[in-house]
């Protein structure tokens, strides 16, 4: 099920605009925009910066139905 929300969300760019968390921006640069990139071991995914390419955080099989909940409600 994960690898398949991934597929449906892999390259999307996502907001980074929260305050704390996956989403805060880049501690490298301070991009506010990543990308949704293939996850490692249990890892369902992980967000690199768009700016800059450093990994930013890696999300969880929840993070990835949420972004997929949320993109089909918006498509």
């Amino acid at each position: 099920m994960a690898q398949d929300t991934y597929a449906r969300l892999a390259g999307d760019k996502v907001e980074l605009s929260a305050v704390s968390g996956a989403f805060k921006p880049c501690r490298y640069c301070g991009g506010r925009t990543a990308y949704v990139a293939e996850g490692v071991n249990h890892h369902a995914a992980a967000l690199r910066c768009l700016s800059c390419d450093h990994h930013h955080a890696w999300l969880s099989r929840d993070h990835l139905a949420a972004m997929a909940a949320q993109k089909g409600a918006v498509a």
